[in-house]
């Protein structure tokens, strides 16, 4: 038995995903990995998804040796099972440091703060800041200069080190973490990608700004990316060592963080490897693409997008700050279905102060974009209001109530109205026409919703 001092790194479960069996490697506790010394320290990884474990029995193997407890969590039901395992570090381990990174700290980070389960925050990219942090606890010195990390005093002030450094493209890639995780876990049989399936994530942070999403808030519209090189040892290994014969990429947008490098990836692939791919894609750097480059990602194995075609009512695009061309999103899921490029469009609607007419409007729409090819799916959401985003204090103005503790943050529905302005039977409406025009949940087409 190693007697090395322990970091453990928890991903706590996806609550919200309730339709969607497979999950994702947890690429960010394996970026918060990636600065660790696996010689000077045991390094564990803990994604809750794969072993949904009690809180007492992740930590038991560990007591003792235990140093550090570093936990990324989303807004939503994942703060939930990261303070029962923070919880549990105080009662078993106690004075062992629990610090929290992800989305989360990112959003509501102050009123984390001031959780008695939570010591610390990072925000930005965790990696330099949980080394720091490392060998800070076992040299017994203190925190405080740690990339990234924020802490409360006795007092009850905030005090916040020196910004984290944007590194995640000097990261050097996951082949040397993907030991940390057993792979076959996340490996999956995506009908429209591959019968062994791998997320993948080539790329933080994107160039958009629009106005429901917290990337803005999280990294500043300016996208961190692997190299190329780097990219594509990455695809390698896990077609070599791992059998994967299909990639969804985790992106947040595949294009932005650097158009030539994107089709430079696409490329290599198509030169080196034969498997099939996913991405999401903004419907503008969609339409981009010549008949030739789209040529090539289809050749390359492209073959599912996911687009956020958000709406089509103008003022709601205003609203959002995402410019949509609805003529262009109806000829882009031709050329898509040309090719044999499936791609799931998605769209937001509710939003505060926008007339329940644009409720209508994006149905409507939708459902025509729906009827242009049985290849494609069609998805509409609710628009929930998220902590830290530029729609969210108009959210609040229009009578939205946001929670004012963790637990209350815990809670947050990803899939069900919360917004006070929404009429009754708007939910039901998008349930039954995502239930006709998202057949990837295995509900029929046979009838248009009415």
């Amino acid at each position: 038995m190693s007697d090395r001092p322990v970091v453990l790194l928890f991903h706590p479960r996806t609550l919200h995903e309730r339709t969607y069996r497979f999950y994702t490697v947890p690429y960010s506790v394996l970026s918060a990995a990636s600065q660790l010394d696996e010689d000077r320290f045991e390094v564990v990884v803990v994604d809750d998804n794969v072993v949904q474990s009690e809180p007492a029995d992740v930590l038991a193997p560990y007591l003792g040796r235990l140093r550090l407890v570093g936990i990324s969590a989303m807004v939503g039901g994942q703060l939930s099972g990261g303070l029962a395992l923070a919880r549990a570090v105080r009662d078993l381990a106690p004075g062992v440091p629990v610090v929290w990174g992800g989305a989360a700290a990112g959003t509501i980070g102050e009123l984390m703060l001031r959780h008695p389960l939570i010591d610390h925050i990072v925000r930005g990219e965790g990696q330099d800041a949980m080394h720091a942090l490392a060998e800070a606890t076992v040299a017994g010195r203190p925190f405080a200069d740690a990339p990234g990390l924020v802490s409360l005093t006795a007092d009850g002030q905030v005090v916040a080190g020196p910004d984290a450094p944007a590194a995640f493209g000097e990261m050097g890639g996951f082949r040397r973490l993907y030991h940390l995780v057993d792979l076959d876990h996340y490996v999956n049989d995506d009908v429209h990608i591959g019968r062994r399936t791998l997320s993948y994530q080539s790329a933080l942070g994107c160039r958009a700004n629009c106005g429901f999403c917290a990337e803005v808030l999280l990294w500043g519209r300016k996208p961190r990316a692997l190299p190329v090189d780097v990219v594509l040892d990455d695809l390698h290994h896990l077609v070599d060592a791992h059998a994967v014969d299909g990639v969804k990429f985790y992106d947040a947008e595949f294009f932005y963080a650097d158009r030539e490098r994107a089709l430079e990836i696409v490329r290599r692939i198509h030169a080196e490897l034969d498997i099939r791919w996913g991405a999401a894609v903004h419907p503008a750097n969609l339409d981009r693409l010549t008949d030739d480059e789209l040529d090539l990602l289809a050749a390359s194995g492209a073959s599912r997008f996911l687009v956020g075609a958000e709406t089509a009512v103008a003022a709601e695009q205003a609203l959002i700050r995402k410019r949509v061309d609805p003529d262009a999103i109806l000829r882009n899921a031709r050329r898509c279905a040309d090719r044999g490029i499936h791609v799931c469009f998605t769209f937001v609607t509710g939003y505060p102060g926008s007339p329940c007419s644009a409720i209508d409007a994006t149905l409507e729409f939708a459902e025509q974009l729906a009827s242009i090819s049985q290849l494609h799916e069609v998805k509409v959401h609710l628009y929930l209001p998220y902590p830290g985003t530029p729609l969210f204090p108009r959210a609040v103005e229009a009578g939205f109530v946001p929670p004012d503790t963790v637990e209350g943050w815990s809670n947050l529905d990803y899939y069900e109205r919360t917004t006070p302005w929404v009429p009754d039977g708007v939910q039901d409406r998008i349930t039954a026409f995502n239930d006709w025009a998202y057949p990837y949940f295995g509900v029929s087409q046979e009838h248009a919703p009415t």
